[in-house]
């Protein structure tokens, strides 16, 4: 059943307003019509409404409005003023999204409008309902958003505290078949939760390996802790009893019975959940001091980010690829930096995620390509014969645009995509496989080097190699610190494979001269890290290449 909720003071616009609307269905659905006479009562009409089966879908103003009233009037419900406003231009931009103006046309068109609002307000229900009943059915980050913003707009309104849990998954087996049964039991794993979740606690998927929890009408945030812990520890022992280790970090935040923005109350949760993360595996964090000023810092961050853009702080430095036998750089590595004029030197794990959330991977790429094919070519003006090797982002790759704008960038600076090595990361996405397989291919007929960059921290190692054009591997450094007698085999094992597919190896974050004799002695071709040279500027660079005294490097 569809509520409309009518208001006038006079019953001959009810009884007006029924008769219009006598015989409207939607989708074969029965329309309710409730008419208030007073104004007062509709705030402790709709708070009843929520908390019944059948909310209201849309409110009809039959009186003329103003900005105060609208004000008033519940947000994320349509209202429909058939009497206009006596001032236009005050209705906030943020309120034309919900509040239609009827300029008395024929029954036909109000028919029409109200069809359309019953509509929209169905489908916004349904959608932070429906999610519960299946979940495989991955929300976008946006419709998540929206359905948060519905259960803070009816915290707000029945003035109760609502709480968002963000839950991530992860397993650390290397086992690809353990792996698809922990993705496996994700998606089983709903039903057993439903059944035990307490009243007005919603599971939401928005992930493979991510879930939240959204729950209404908090009293008691002690109660609501235990109840949490018991849910955290009834999904743990649901994973063991499938003989899987699976870590689970949860990112909690809770309302204040205050007004809060959807977008903002997200970020909270993922700054706790952030914390969380950092402080190891399986820990519950709730939002509070520590996290707010670091979403304080990462907004202040994201604000002069864009001023940077536009008085071009960002720059690039260059750490050298070494020969480990012979010892001679045969290459460098583009990495981009960043000097906050307060805050001092950046980390690019602070800056690189906020450039991507503003969606501008393509204008950090022209400052790259500049910058280092600048410097490339200054170096082959010198005489040095060098390879540079450039990181790609996910955005710039899957996004279509790389090999058109790299190859602009190559022909301005006069350069050969035999001198380039890209290197992607295995956290990029590259399915689908066809798409992916072919820009690869291109690069490589072009002449680029195709480098896996972090080559076995996440879990795709082998499928990368068997379904991609790779020349090179670039190990992570995980692999060499705190060796142990199991980390060399498994280096070992990684070497006989790249050797057997003629696959050239590196190995990065070198800091020690044991690291660097054994890798040289099992056979690892080139490295990167401290040992050798920390990353260095234009200048830095061309004294560090000085020091050989030569000036033919090529590989």
């Amino acid at each position: 059943m569809l509520r409309i909720l009518s208001y006038s003071p006079h019953l001959r616009d009810h009884l007006n307003i029924r008769e219009t609307l006598k015989n409207l269905k939607i989708n074969a659905e029965e329309v309710h019509i409730d008419s208030v006479f007073s104004f007062e009562i509709i705030p402790e009409y709709i708070n009843r409404s929520l908390t019944s089966n059948v909310p209201v879908h849309l409110i009809l103003y039959v009186p003329q409005v103003n900005s105060v009233i609208l004000n008033i009037l519940p947000q994320r419900i349509p209202v429909v003023c058939l009497s206009g406003i006596e001032d236009p231009d005050s209705v906030s931009p943020s309120a034309r999204d919900w509040v239609y103006f009827y300029d008395q046309g024929s029954n036909a068109d109000f028919l029409d409008l109200v069809r359309k609002c019953l509509e929209l307000q169905k489908t916004r229900y349904e959608l932070s309902e429906q999610h519960t009943s299946n979940l495989q059915a991955h929300l976008s980050q946006s419709q998540f958003i929206e359905i948060i913003g519905d259960h803070l707009n009816r915290a707000f309104i029945l003035e109760t505290n609502s709480g968002l849990c963000l839950l991530n998954l992860e397993t650390y087996d290397s086992n690809p078949f353990n792996r698809h049964r922990v993705a496996q039991c994700i998606k089983k794993l709903y039903a057993p939760v439903k059944n035990t979740l307490p009243p007005k606690w919603h599971l939401y998927s928005y992930s493979t390996m991510k879930m939240a929890l959204i729950i209404d009408d908090i009293h008691d945030k002690n109660l609501f802790s235990q109840q949490l812990n018991s849910l955290y520890q009834q999904v743990t022992s649901y994973f063991a009893a499938q003989n899987l280790v699976v870590s689970i970090d949860v990112g909690v935040v809770i309302t204040d019975s205050i007004s809060v923005d959807p977008f903002q109350f997200y970020d909270q949760a993922q700054s706790a959940l952030a914390i969380a993360k950092r402080k190891g595996h399986g820990f519950i964090e709730y939002y509070g001091y520590e996290e707010a000023s670091k979403l304080l810092y990462a907004t202040r961050l994201e604000s002069d980010l864009k001023q940077a853009f536009l008085k071009k702080e960002l720059f690039v430095v260059y750490q050298p690829l070494i020969d480990l036998v012979t010892l001679k750089p045969v290459g460098i590595e583009a990495l981009i930096r960043w000097t906050h004029p307060e805050f001092g030197p950046i980390s690019p794990f602070d800056f690189l995620p906020i450039i991507e959330r503003l969606n501008a991977m393509d204008t950090l790429a022209d400052i790259v390509f500049d910058q280092a094919f600048s410097t490339l070519k200054d170096l082959q003006t010198k005489g040095l014969q060098l390879k540079l090797s450039i990181n790609i982002n996910g955005q710039q790759f899957i996004s279509g645009k790389l090999i058109h704008t790299i190859q602009n960038k190559l022909a301005q600076f006069q350069l050969s995509p035999k001198d380039i090595e890209l290197e992607i990361t295995e956290e990029i996405d590259l399915n689908p496989l066809a798409p992916a397989l072919s820009q690869l291919t291109e690069l490589q007929d072009l002449g680029f080097k195709i480098v896996i960059d972090d080559f076995g921290v996440g879990y795709s190692s082998l499928h990368y190699l068997s379904h991609f054009p790779v020349d090179k591997i670039k190990i992570d450094k995980s692999f060499i610190q705190n060796l142990t007698e199991r980390k060399v085999k498994i280096l070992e094992a990684i070497l006989n494979l790249a050797h057997f597919l003629k696959i050239e190896t590196l190995v990065e974050g070198i800091e020690t001269k044991d690291q660097h004799e054994m890798l040289k002695f099992i056979g690892t071709h080139y490295g990167q890290g401290y040992l050798f040279s920390k990353p260095l500027d234009q200048d830095q660079l061309l004294t560090y290449l000085a020091t050989f005294g030569i000036t033919d490097l090529s590989i």
